[in-house]
């Protein structure tokens, strides 16, 4: 039954186990042996007793049950995450801001890693404290970079000004939905309008795009007011769980 459970609860993720320097996996909540877990006295799976080991788990519409078996196993709750939706209307946005906006090409490689690198502070691998900031910083620039490399997003959106670029975003677009997958403004940058110049951007440059989402902390007020004042709705809630060992 370890064996088994192991398997199906336990799935390594190769891109964090390199951005991160030790073995990381993520628990499987939708796999029929986590409920199995839930309802049963459980023994942390043994790839989590190894050492350095790092493992997460994403639980939406959770209930008390399920936190506890987490907690139970070790591992400790991180972030609050929301859901955002919004469904995009016909007319399109008066856009304002001092960028211009556009689709990123191969050269803008170097000013999206800098960007995705300097202008993070709630993720939850920043509010961890057992992740230095450098290393925190380091997720989020690979995360960025893998656009680049054909494993992330399928489109990314850059803000540029006279002297480089300001902010961008990343986007996933999927039959009619388009999902936000990191969203960027350069610190120098904000409160000028271009957050929201880029989501207009991205609103209405897509053929059949009919809503648009996102993921935010609970914690990333700026982020949650932007996204309010642009029309999402919270739809959905859930909760991040991370395990060091």
């Amino acid at each position: 039954m370890t064996n088994v459970l192991e398997q199906t609860l336990c799935v390594a993720d190769p891109w964090l186990t390199q951005v991160l320097g030790c073995a990381v996996y993520r628990l499987d909540t939708s796999s029929p042996w986590f409920v199995h877990a839930l309802q049963n006295v459980v023994l942390c799976p043994d790839c989590l007793q190894q050492s350095p080991v790092f493992a997460y788990a994403k639980l939406f519409r959770t209930d008390s049950t399920a936190a506890e078996r987490l907690s139970a196993l070790g591992f400790y709750c991180v972030e609050a995450t929301l859901i955002f939706e919004k469904k995009i209307p016909t007319s399109p946005p008066n856009r304002q801001g001092t960028c211009a906006i556009r689709f990123a090409t191969a050269d803008d490689e170097p000013e999206v890693r800098r960007i995705a690198r300097t202008s993070f502070v709630y993720s939850r691998f920043h509010r961890d404290h057992r992740f230095s900031k450098d290393k925190a910083d380091a997720v989020k620039e690979a995360w960025a970079a893998n656009f680049f490399r054909g494993r992330r997003g399928t489109h990314l959106v850059v803000a540029e000004s006279e002297v480089g670029l300001a902010g961008f975003l990343l986007l996933c677009a999927e039959d009619t939905t388009l999902t936000i997958d990191l969203f960027a403004v350069d610190p120098e940058y904000r409160c000028q309008g271009i957050a929201r110049t880029m989501l207009g951007f991205a609103e209405h440059v897509f053929p059949g795009i009919s809503h648009i989402k996102v993921g935010t902390q609970a914690a990333n007020i700026p982020s949650i007011r932007l996204y309010q004042r642009c029309g999402f709705l919270c739809t959905d809630s859930g909760y991040v769980f991370h395990y060091h060992h």
